[in-house]
């Protein structure tokens, strides 16, 4: 139970909510300025399990402002503690502990995100702090974070690293600035460069942080059009680590994301590349197929191929093939043949997701 976060809508394990801070309602998923957090103008009280003052998370008579705890890692001495009183506490929201070290292994990144939010009541907000880009922040959301920061752009400013929507590169490297931000558009990479190292660091990392504002409304988006998996699929392809961590997750956490997809949408699934093979649409619609379906008993199996038209029933070369064995359809068993989903029985062809994907194809 929260008092001062409630989730409004969801993609998958993503979702919508709103977090009350100082009596305004901001709208997650949400990032947190460093300068905000430090001048207490984004208060959230967080408590740490060693803090004397942990006992007070569970008592809601003193929950009189947004309050959360701190997820500790399973060699801490107290992860045990604060697993243990986890159903008992009474927060709006958990702060993932020690969040850095996810960067050093992809199935590291899964595997504590993924068992923080299993550990922890699903209608309760998760910050994962310092470890947020443009470039990994839709899949931090899509994974089921809802709070993040802009610690990690404010800090490589101050290295002289610029964020692009592709990843990072070093000031020294550009020829132009790539980006229309007010810091960008205000002045040219010579005069960036000849700034005064503080001056120059600040507007690196307010770029970096204006970049990063830009990804979070892009990702709010996508959640509201059901597309997040889509946009997630393509923000990967730039980096190894962020496609081995989706495709970890595709692997290992099938339930996890089971639970969390929904049955149908109302808009189509672009399947349009390797890792939209494995998603939970797909993986799902094959295993009740195999599970659940009950083919008819007919003597004849007709193989068809897929077409390009959803379903395939009114597309020309379907409308072809049923008129050329209209006599015998009561005594065969057609079967159509697709990629992404394997086999789509005709009986099943105007079910989601089989009358409502799209791949790109390339007529061979």
């Amino acid at each position: 139970m929260t008092k001062f976060y409630e989730v409004r809508k969801r993609d998958g394990a993503a979702r919508l909510g709103f977090l009350s801070l100082h009596e305004e309602k901001k709208q997650t998923p949400l990032l947190f300025h460093i300068e905000s957090l430090s001048s207490d103008k984004e208060v959230i009280k967080v408590i740490h399990a060693e803090d004397p003052n942990f006992n007070d998370l569970f008592r809601e008579d003193l929950w009189d402002v947004p309050r959360g705890a701190v997820l500790l890692p399973e060699v801490h001495p107290l992860f045990t503690k604060v697993q243990e009183a986890i159903p008992s506490l009474s927060v709006d929201c958990y702060v993932l502990s020690f969040a850095s070290a996810l960067l050093n292994s992809p199935r590291a990144f899964v595997r504590r995100i993924i068992d923080a939010r299993n550990a922890i009541p699903s209608d309760v907000a998760l910050w994962v702090p310092s470890i947020a880009t443009e470039e990994n922040a839709a899949l931090l959301f899509y994974m089921g974070v809802d709070v993040i920061d802009d610690t990690n752009a404010v800090i490589q400013g101050y290295q002289g690293i610029y964020q692009v929507e592709e990843g990072e590169v070093s000031l020294r490297e550009l020829e132009e600035l790539p980006c229309n931000c007010s810091v960008c558009s205000s002045l040219t990479v010579e005069e960036l460069r000849e700034q005064n190292s503080k001056e120059r660091a600040l507007l690196i990392a307010k770029h970096n942080t204006l970049l990063l504002e830009k990804e979070v409304k892009k990702v709010k988006a996508h959640i509201r059009a059901g597309s997040l998996r889509e946009y997630v699929e393509l923000k990967v392809r730039s980096s190894p680590f962020l496609t081995a961590v989706l495709r970890i997750m595709d692997l290992d956490e099938e339930e996890y994301f089971e639970k969390r997809t929904p049955v149908a949408r109302n808009h189509g699934m672009m399947a349009n590349t390797m890792e939209s093979l494995k998603r939970i649409e797909v993986k799902r619609f094959a295993n009740r197929v195999r599970e659940r379906y009950e083919p008819p008993m007919s003597k004849i199996l007709l193989l068809l191929p897929c077409s390009a038209r959803k379903p395939y029933s009114i597309s020309p070369s379907h409308l072809k093939f049923t008129e050329a064995i209209e006599r015998y359809r009561g005594r065969i068993h057609e079967i159509i043949l697709t990629s992404p989903l394997g086999v789509v029985p005709r009986e099943l062809e105007l079910t989601y997701p089989a009358a409502f994907y799209d791949i790109p194809v390339t007529g061979y």
